[in-house]
This record gives C-alpha cells, sequence and structure tokens, in this order.
C-alpha cells in the first residue's frame, strides 16, 4: 500500500495537481522528490546506479506527459513547392490531399442536408491499425470526412499577410448501411499570397499529427483570431481554452489553456499550458462539494526573448487535499523549455503549488 500511495503521490505532482497528499504538507519540492523516488524506481525501470537526481526526474516525467510525437523532419524547401491557386474545396483535394477522394462514397441523405452548405469531401488517407490477434501494427487506409474552415488572416511581425486554412477530419466508419463519423481533428496550413491570386505554402501542422485533435473547434474558433499575438522573437501565435467537457452548453465544466505557434521556420503546433477552468455545480455534486474556478492568460512580452514566458491568474474556488472548498487565488508562471520543446512550471510556481492547503 505504501508504494502505491507514494507512487499516485508522485504522479499527482508530475502531473501539476495541486491535491498534494497530506503528509508532504512541508515537503520542498527536493524532499518530495525523495520520497516518491525511493518507493517507484522499479514501477519507472529507473536502475539505483543510474544515480538520477529526483527533481531531475520531476521534470521529466512532466515533460512526457506534454511532449508529442513529431517523426517528421520540416523542410522549407518542400513546403514552398506546394501552390493554391485558390482555397476552394477542387484545390484543397488536388493539392494537399493529392487528388485521394474516395470516388463512388456517398455520405446518408440526412448527413449529406446537414452539410448542405458547407464544403467538404471524403478522402482516403494512410493509417495504423493494430492486430486484435496478433498485437501487429498494420498499414491501412481509412477514410477522412474533410471540412475546410474559415480561413484566418493576421499579419507577421514583419509586416506581411499570413493565411492559416484549418482543415477539420472526422474517421469516417461504415458499419452496414450506416455511417458515424469520429476522432475529429485539426491540420493547418499556413499560406503567403503569391502575385495576384496564388497562396504558397509557408508551414503546416505534421502530418500524423495529434497534437491538436478538437471537437470543438467551432467554439473556439473566435478567440483563437481574436488572441493572435507575438509569442516571443519573431514568433506569431495565439492562444485559447480547449474545452473537454460540456454540462450545460455553452459553458464548460473543465477546459485547459493551449498556445498555437504559427512557425514559419517549423511546423506550427500546439502546446499544452494548464488547467484554465473547472465548475462542478451539477445536480450531481453535493452543494458542498461544488467549486468553480476560472482563469486569464497574460503573454509577458519581453525584448529579445525568442519565447515569452506566460502567466495564469486563477479565481474562484478548488477542491483542497482534504475534500474541503478552498479559494483558488494564485498566480502561476510558465516558460518555454527550448530542449525539451515544452512549457514548464518556474520554481516559485512549484512552490506555490506545494504549499496549498
Amino acid at each position: 500500500m505504501g508504494k502505491q500511495k507514494n507512487f499516485c503521490l508522485f504522479l499527482i505532482v508530475l502531473l501539476a495537481n495541486v491535491n498534494v497528499m497530506a503528509e508532504c504538507e512541508q515537503l520542498s519540492v527536493q524532499e518530495l522528490a525523495d520520497l516518491a523516488f525511493k518507493d517507484i524506481q522499479d514501477l519507472l525501470v529507473v536502475e539505483p546506479e543510474q544515480n538520477i537526481n529526483p527533481s531531475e526526474l520531476i521534470t521529466t516525467m512532466m515533460v512526457e506527459n506534454k511532449k508529442q510525437n513529431i517523426t517528421e523532419k520540416f523542410d522549407k524547401s518542400e513546403m514552398e513547392k506546394i501552390k493554391l491557386k485558390s482555397m476552394d474545396i477542387l484545390n484543397i483535394e488536388k493539392v494537399l490531399y493529392q487528388n485521394r477522394v474516395s470516388e463512388g462514397f456517398q455520405l446518408p441523405q440526412e448527413t449529406a442536408d446537414r452539410l448542405n452548405k458547407i464544403p467538404y469531401s471524403v478522402i482516403w488517407v494512410d493509417a495504423t491499425k493494430t492486430d486484435e490477434c496478433s498485437g501487429k501494427v498494420l498499414q491501412v487506409k481509412e477514410k477522412r470526412l474533410i471540412i475546410p474552415k474559415k480561413v484566418i488572416e493576421y499579419q507577421n511581425l514583419s509586416g506581411d499577410k499570413r493565411y492559416l486554412l484549418p482543415i477539420e477530419l472526422w474517421k469516417v466508419i461504415e458499419s452496414n448501411k450506416n455511417v458515424f463519423f469520429e476522432n475529429p481533428y485539426i491540420e493547418l496550413f499556413l499560406f503567403q499570397q503569391t502575385g495576384v491570386d496564388g497562396f504558397q505554402l509557408v508551414s503546416r501542422t505534421p502530418p500524423h499529427y495529434d497534437g491538436f485533435e478538437n471537437e470543438n473547434f467551432d467554439l473556439i474558433y473566435d478567440e483563437l483570431v481574436k488572441n493572435i499575438t507575438p509569442l516571443g522573437l519573431n514568433r506569431m501565435g495565439s492562444y485559447f481554452e480547449k474545452i473537454y467537457s460540456l454540462f450545460s452548453y455553452p459553458i464548460p465544466s473543465i477546459a485547459s489553456w493551449d498556445i498555437l505557434m504559427f512557425s514559419e521556420d517549423d511546423f506550427i503546433q500546439n502546446f499544452a499550458l494548464d488547467l484554465s477552468r473547472e465548475n462542478t455545480f451539477t445536480e450531481n455534486v453535493a452543494e458542498n462539494l461544488r467549486y468553480k474556478f476560472s482563469s486569464t492568460l497574460k503573454i509577458l512580452a519581453q525584448k529579445d526573448q525568442e519565447y515569452f514566458p506566460i502567466e495564469i491568474k486563477y479565481s474562484g474556488t478548488r477542491m483542497n487535499r482534504y475534500g474541503a472548498v478552498k479559494p483558488n487565488n494564485k498566480i502561476v508562471s510558465l516558460y518555454f523549455d527550448q530542449n525539451k520543446k515544452v512549457y514548464l512550471y518556474n520554481s516559485s510556481t512549484y512552490q506555490i503549488l506545494l504549499d496549498e492547503q
């Protein structure tokens, strides 16, 4: 039981959950890491003779939770070869998805009627599937419903116009005569204008990218446009709340802050930050257990800094480690670790989380 308890404690801190167990109330980050590290070396497959610094282990596990698996290399010259005459669905099919249209496929009438005034197409994509019997990973082809969204226009830090094209993709599941759609995600393509009516690709989200899965893209679209801002030296981007669940539309019960970086010398990427709000005011929660908090995000612009730090200010109430509702009025700070490619808490924020009652 002791091992399991300490392991759970360790994971809670690694994931920046403020509900730290009671016995760690007076412990520093170093002491907390020492305590947890004693009992979980076998669970983490860490050999004692490796002499790993426990504090570094905390950061390593947090990075593991946030990191993205990108295997493709960004090639600017290959990007520049991709050009659109216009951003209508036929050009998108032809150029961005290389004419992989699923010929002869028909949507159910009800779905087709719903998409009547929306440009869409159904294409083939390369995917992987694990065989349930052998466990082998198989290469397969799957259908995707693609729906281009309204182009987002903005100016980069040099004053040049940029055009961000979001495309929503849904996995198509065919069962007998029924068709279902699931696992939506967004691909983003960033263009610059060439001549009067041509567009040249500058950057995009990586192929096979799973960092921007969001079935509520229409809900965050306006926020994404409104919050476009410099995120560092020669870096534009935006921030938004990613909604995980809704108990009463359009109020989110759980949401988190994310950063979307419009890199022009690298892939466009999405970076997770921290929870932005929680709201448990539902009929299924006892009144003495109801709490809610929200937050505001601020980009701390600093001259000549490649990535600006970020500050999140919370207000409201939260559940503490003892199951009691307490005020949640704190400020946490994050910085971008260029080696690990994630946003991490600074040292003062670690201590704030540990000191919370």
